[in-house]
C-alpha cells in the first residue's frame, strides 16, 4: 500500500520588493500625508529655502564689504606714501607737511623673517600721533620712548622668542648695519590692507 500527498499548485514567483501593488499603496500613503500635511511641508520648504538665501546673502555681504578706513589710516582721510633716498623722502614730507596740518608720518620697512618667507614691519610712529592711534594698542609694558627701544605684537615675539626686556638684533638690510634694540612693549597693530603686519 503506498500513499501519495496532492502536490501543492505552483504559484507564479513575486517580483522582489512588492512589484505593483507595493508601489501604489506607497504612492497611496505619501498622497494622503501630502494632503492632510500640506502646511507643515511648506513650513519646511520656506525654512530651508531662508536658510539658503540667508547664506547667500550674507556671503555675498561678507565678500564685498570693504574693510574699515580707520584700521589703514587712524583717523586720517588721506595719506601720501613715498619711497626713495633719505633726503627724497625728507624734501617730500616736508612739501607735505607744508600744506597739510597736522600730519602724522609713519615710516615702514617691511623685513623678512630669517628662515622663512614670511614678512613683518618695521614702523616708526608715534603712538600718540594725531592720526596713528588707532593703530596701536598697547597690551603690556610702555611704548618706546627711545631710538633703541622697540615694542613687537605678539606675532613677532613668538617668531623671534621675545620678551619685554629683552633684547632683539635685527640684521643688516640694504645698506643698513645690524641694529640692536631693548624690547619696551607688546602691541597689537591693526591690520593692514598692504603688507601685512605682524
Amino acid at each position: 500500500m503506498s500513499t501519495t500527498a496532492p502536490e501543492r499548485p505552483r504559484t507564479a514567483r513575486r517580483p522582489n520588493g512588492g512589484g505593483v501593488p507595493a508601489r501604489r499603496a506607497v504612492i497611496r500613503w505619501a498622497v494622503r500625508l501630502l494632503r492632510h500635511e500640506w502646511k507643515q511641508q511648506i513650513l519646511i520648504f520656506a525654512l530651508i529655502t531662508a536658510a539658503v538665501a540667508a547664506t547667500f546673502i550674507g556671503s555675498a555681504v561678507a565678500t564685498t564689504t570693504p574693510a574699515s578706513a580707520s584700521g589703514v589710516l587712524g583717523t586720517a582721510q588721506d595719506a601720501a606714501v613715498f619711497s626713495g633716498s633719505p633726503a627724497k623722502l625728507a624734501s617730500d614730507i616736508a612739501t607735505v607737511q607744508g600744506h597739510f596740518e597736522p600730519t602724522d608720518v609713519i615710516e615702514t620697512q617691511q623685513q623678512t623673517i630669517p628662515g622663512t618667507t614670511q614678512t613683518f614691519n618695521l614702523q616708526a610712529q608715534d603712538p600718540y600721533g594725531p592720526f596713528g592711534g588707532p593703530l596701536l594698542s598697547l597690551v603690556s609694558g610702555q611704548y618706546p620712548s627711545g631710538a633703541d627701544q622697540v615694542a613687537v605684537t605678539s606675532g613677532l615675539a613668538s617668531d623671534f622668542h621675545l620678551s619685554i626686556g629683552s633684547t632683539w638684533t635685527l640684521a643688516a638690510s640694504a645698506g643698513r648695519s645690524p641694529a640692536s634694540s631693548r624690547i619696551r612693549s607688546r602691541c597689537l597693530m591693526s591690520s593692514r590692507s598692504s603688507p601685512p603686519a605682524r
